[in-house]
Order: C-alpha cells, then sequence, then structure tokens
C-alpha cells in the first residue's frame, strides 16, 4: 500500500514543480514563461512620434548627432552583450566589438569620437577598462589589471581624462589619462561604496555617491575637487538612481523627487518627481520616467520645473510590464532616445 502511494505521489508532485515553474515550449528550447524584451526607441520632439529602432539598451547620440551608439544582447542565452551602431533611422545597424560579459554601459567622449566602456577580461579575471573608436577601430584596454575590478568609468569634459571606480580589497576613485596612461588615486574606503563618479563641466570637481556597507547604513551624495580631493564635502544624504552633469549644473533623482543643483550658486530646487532622467547638452531641458497608478510615463521638462509635457504614457496589462529608461536627449533638443524594458507572462 505504502510502494502504491509513492507511485501516485510522484507523478502529481512531478506535475506541481511544471506548473509553478510555468514552462513554455518553443521549438526545441524551453523557457520560462517570465520573460524580458529590451527595445531601442527614439522619439521626434516634433510630432512625438515613436519609432521602434532595435533590439537592445542603453542608448547614447553618438559625437556627431547622426547614429546611435547601444548595446545587445546575445541570443544565445547567456548574459554577454556586444556594442552596436546604427543610422537614427535604425539602419545600418553593425557591431563594433565582440561579446563581452559584464558589459553594462557605455560613455561616449564629449569631443572625441571614442567610446569607454568596462567589460570582464578572460585573461586576467577582472573587470577591466576599455576605449575604442566609434567605427570599432583602435581598441584597447586601459587598465589590464589581474587583481581590481575598474568599473563605472566617465570621460572628463575636455575627453582627455576618464574617472572610474576600481574595486579589489577595497574601494577607489581614480582617474586615468587616455594618453600616457598615468593614474591617480582621489579617494580610498574601506568602509563606504564608492559609486557613479562624474565630472562637472569645467573638470574641477567630480559627483559622486557613497554607500554604507550596512544595508540600514547612511548614503550620501558628494562633490569633490579634482586638485584637491581632500576638498570633499556632502551635498545630499540620499543614494541617487542616476547621476548627471552638464553646462554647469548637476542633476539626481531620488525614489520620488528629482533635484537640481546650480554648481555656481550652490543652491538646490525641487523640480519635479521620478526616477531615471537626463540632461539636454545644454542643461536647458530634463527628460525623465516615472511610474504612477499602474501607468508607464516619460516626461520631458525645462530645468527650472516647468513646462512640463507628457512625451508617454502607457498603461500595465495584466500579464505585461514596462518601463522606459536610460533617456538621452539629443544635441539639438529635437530628438529622445531611451530603452523600453518589457516583463511579460504567457
Amino acid at each position: 500500500m505504502n510502494r502504491l502511494k509513492h507511485l501516485l505521489f510522484v507523478p502529481l508532485l512531478l506535475f506541481l514543480l511544471i506548473q509553478s515553474c510555468k514552462i513554455t515550449e518553443t521549438g526545441d528550447e524551453y523557457e520560462p514563461a517570465e520573460k524580458i524584451k529590451r527595445e531601442i526607441h527614439l522619439i521626434d520632439l516634433t510630432d512625438k512620434s515613436d519609432t521602434l529602432l532595435a533590439l537592445g539598451s542603453f542608448p547614447q547620440f553618438s559625437l556627431d548627432g547622426n547614429k546611435i551608439i547601444y548595446l545587445k544582447d546575445s541570443s544565445d542565452g547567456i548574459n554577454w552583450r556586444r556594442i552596436m551602431v546604427m543610422d537614427l533611422n535604425g539602419g545600418n545597424k553593425r557591431a563594433i566589438s565582440g561579446y563581452y560579459d559584464y558589459l553594462n554601459g557605455v560613455f561616449c567622449s564629449p569631443v572625441r569620437p571614442q567610446i569607454v566602456f568596462s567589460a570582464w577580461d578572460f585573461t586576467n579575471r577582472t573587470s577591466d577598462l576599455f576605449i575604442v573608436d566609434e567605427d570599432g577601430a583602435n581598441l584597447r584596454n586601459l587598465t589590464n589589471t589581474v587583481d581590481q575590478n575598474e568599473l563605472q568609468p566617465a570621460f572628463s569634459p575636455d575627453g582627455n581624462i576618464i574617472v572610474f571606480v576600481q574595486i579589489g580589497h577595497r574601494y577607489r576613485i581614480k582617474t586615468l589619462n587616455i594618453t600616457g596612461g598615468e593614474q591617480k588615486i582621489l579617494k580610498t574606503s574601506d568602509q563606504w561604496r564608492l559609486k557613479n563618479p562624474r565630472f562637472t563641466l569645467n573638470g574641477s570637481k567630480i559627483i559622486y555617491s557613497e554607500e554604507s556597507n550596512r544595508v540600514d547604513g547612511p548614503r550620501s551624495v558628494r562633490l569633490m575637487d579634482v586638485a584637491d580631493p581632500l576638498n570633499d564635502r556632502i551635498l545630499e544624504n540620499i543614494l541617487p538612481t542616476l547621476l548627471v552633469t552638464y553646462s554647469g549644473r548637476l542633476v539626481f533623482s531620488e525614489r520620488y523627487k528629482i533635484k537640481g543643483y546650480d554648481l555656481v550658486l550652490d543652491k538646490i530646487t525641487e523640480i519635479g518627481s521620478g526616477n531615471p532622467l537626463a540632461l539636454s547638452p545644454d542643461g536647458s531641458k530634463i527628460v525623465f520616467h516615472k511610474n504612477r497608478m499602474n501607468v508607464d510615463y516619460l516626461l520631458l521638462m525645462n530645468y527650472d520645473g516647468g513646462g512640463i509635457d507628457t512625451l508617454v504614457a502607457d498603461r500595465y496589462e495584466w500579464n505585461r510590464f514596462n518601463f522606459r529608461y536610460y533617456p538621452q536627449i539629443s544635441k539639438d533638443k529635437t530628438k529622445i532616445v531611451f530603452t523600453k524594458e518589457y516583463w511579460y507572462y504567457e
């Protein structure tokens, strides 16, 4: 009798496991019912038309504004990405790099057709910094370390210096001269996680976030003098979702609000609400994403908080959630490119 119970229990258990995992068969592959799809979209602000350009994420306008540089996931299910470039209409797509692991964004030079990024180096078995031209030429490893990970690089306004985070036994904020390769340590910490360093417009200061190693520990946004790194002060006791510096202004976002600093007047202004955001190159416009009451918004407003314009308002469906993030505004302020990410269930 006990053996009969066991025989009946096994198929029941298998059935419940299959139902709980919600596995769907597609061809010769099995995929989980929860799926993620990332798309690159472009909005033309003259008529608010929204055009799907490609599958991918983290788009940026090229130096001349005539192309879009973005990341494309590998199709084999491995979390690898490669850097792609395409025309503004989505045509002439081509790869300008091979596939990399731990490739989580690219940063374009403000003055040269160059891209800096962080990716896994299988020889060193660490994350190194790489630089490559926008056409894929002259790829080189800038750091080439065997016991440190270099992450979150960003160019200085003149394009000659890169600031980045180095993680080994401790966190460091460092700068690197892309011509001579000289590196300089600006800050070292054993107790704080240092993140997202970015130069201000004149290159004299670096804005970054500092987070306690404790889950419930303090968090802050800080401003550091490049020439005198000890001249370092707290701007706000929060952890931003994104830091952006253009045109002498800093804008960062918390979960429920956006704050703007004028680095000359050193004053703070409440200017909106939202999450991931970006400033136009001249600092006059802010584009940001917001979720409210099951509706996903992409909004554009003036730096002073006025002139809010709804670009997209998309309601969630019961089996599909979508988010718009990493928006970028073109230099002529006529176009916005962003990532649209779907989470859906079958």
